[in-house]
């Protein structure tokens, strides 16, 4: 039984000749040779260039996460992007302003890196200024590969994980060698042809499945009808996460308990309850309370944890309110990470489920991205060989996520009812009311997930 399983989808949309289509999440098994309109493009047909030997030397400087170097600058910039974004998708979207927000910052930053490979000028300013990134260039592109792809742990048992990114191409579309090669050399991506013109339905059957393959068929109908036939390029990242806890609840314990949207509405939900040691802090500054529950992983090591973050008060207003105040700390979340220490709690979580879409381009125009969805404004002429073949433009981002947070009661436990009592020193850690929650890779220091639940 897994304690989490996540998958997730990014997608930016275009809907006319003039336009891009991009989006992330994905991978996917042998289709090929059923179509004669679709067909993986070989790496070997990339006209030769000098980014080979700046592979070569970059893949030995980037592996290390120093304090104060790129990867531990950008995996900050990342965790402050987490909660704009929350922050932002909550004010420009009235059905979420009172609702569960759940997304993949990494499956995000990762076509956004995609987007800015494809950007010039304003269009790329304003995609670097997002994602926290300064003075960007080639070597900048392998940097935040690098970075972005350590989440996926090699010789991980424990842990399923698996990240992807692929650029379907429309058939002939006389795209730049540079976004070609850089696209799959620094960050891994697959590269496809399809013929959206002549054949829209392959191109959709393939499309689902890929994502499907890359999200362990979790996401199966990314597209339920097929792109538009004027679609030249459609960019994804795919993210799939299942753990189980190191230290997992016991389903006996679980039970039907209150939960206080706000101060007029109160819930029944399925509440998961367990005593036991776990990193936790409470903090003054942010009038909140922390707790990390590990994954189990590798030599019972906890590379990935799930943190919750629990205001004082109950209601959404006091979930912004906090926001703004971890904006404040200069380590972001790592800091609130940091302050943890092992202490014996007594833990109730609300047993939750989200699986939702949510629109992006009005939460990313928000945060300055603004002349990527202008087809007046937008520069990506980084894609194209020749810029005459004329401007491209992003009409939308899509994000599509599942999440499951559960018990894993595999092992049978001599806990009884009495496993849960405390003292006058165990601190209870209750949560009944909005909290926040983020899935944390100690070593990238990437937020992989984050989210904002207020009705479980």
């Amino acid at each position: 039984m897994q304690g989490t399983i996540a998958s997730f989808l990014c997608v930016c949309v275009a809907a006319s000749t003039s336009q891009a289509i991009v989006f992330p999440n994905y991978d996917w098994p042998n289709y090929l040779g059923s179509r004669k309109s679709v067909r993986q493009v070989p790496s070997e047909e990339y006209e030769p260039s000098d980014y080979a030997d700046k592979i070569i030397f970059l893949n030995k400087q980037v592996q290390e996460h120093q304090p104060g170097g790129f990867e531990h600058v950008s995996a900050l910039s990342l965790q402050r992007f987490s909660i704009q974004l929350d922050l932002a998708i909550r004010q420009n979207d009235a059905q979420l302003q009172s609702g569960n927000v759940v997304f993949s910052p990494l499956c995000i930053a990762s076509v956004l890196a995609l987007v800015m490979l494809a950007a010039n000028g304003r269009t790329k300013e304003e995609v670097s200024r997002v994602l926290g990134l300064s003075q960007v260039d080639d070597d900048t592109h392998f940097k935040y590969g690098s970075l972005l792809n350590d989440f996926v742990a090699e010789n991980e048992t424990e842990l399923q994980t698996f990240s992807g990114k692929a650029v379907f191409l429309r058939q002939a579309l006389p795209v730049s060698s540079r976004f070609l090669e850089l696209s799959r050399r620094a960050y891994n991506s697959d590269i496809f042809s399809l013929d959206f013109a002549n054949d829209p339905v392959g191109a959709q059957i393939l499309i689902n499945k890929w994502v499907a393959d890359r999200t362990n068929n979790k996401i199966e109908d990314l597209f339920p009808e097929p792109p538009l036939s004027s679609t030249k390029l459609i960019l994804a990242s795919a993210l799939y996460f299942n753990g189980a806890w190191l230290n997992p609840f016991q389903t006996e314990f679980t039970k039907m308990a209150p939960f206080q949207v706000s101060s007029t509405e109160t819930l029944q939900v399925p509440t998961m309850a367990r005593e036991g040691t776990v990193p936790f802090a409470r903090s003054k500054i942010l009038d909140c309370s922390i707790v990390g529950l590990p994954y189990k992983s590798n030599n019972n090591s906890a590379r990935i944890s799930m943190y919750v973050v629990l205001p004082n008060q109950e209601g959404v207003e006091h979930l912004q309110v906090l926001k703004h105040r971890m904006l404040r700390l200069p380590d972001v979340l790592s800091g609130l990470v940091g302050a943890t220490k092992e202490r014996s709690v007594v833990l109730t979580l609300p047993r939750f489920k989200v699986d939702a879409a949510i629109p992006l381009r009005p939460a990313l125009n928000a945060l300055g991205l603004t002349s990527l969805f202008d087809p007046s404004r937008s520069d990506l002429s980084g894609l194209l060989a020749s810029p005459e073949l004329g401007p491209l433009h992003v009409d939308e981002v899509r994000h599509r996520v599942t999440l499951e947070v559960t018990e894993t009661g595999t092992e049978a436990s001599a806990a009884t009812a009495a496993a849960l009592s405390r003292d006058g020193f165990t601190p209870l850690f209750k949560v009944n009311r909005p909290f926040l929650f983020f899935i944390f890779d100690h070593e990238s220091q990437l937020p992989i997930f984050w989210g904002s639940i207020v009705r479980p």
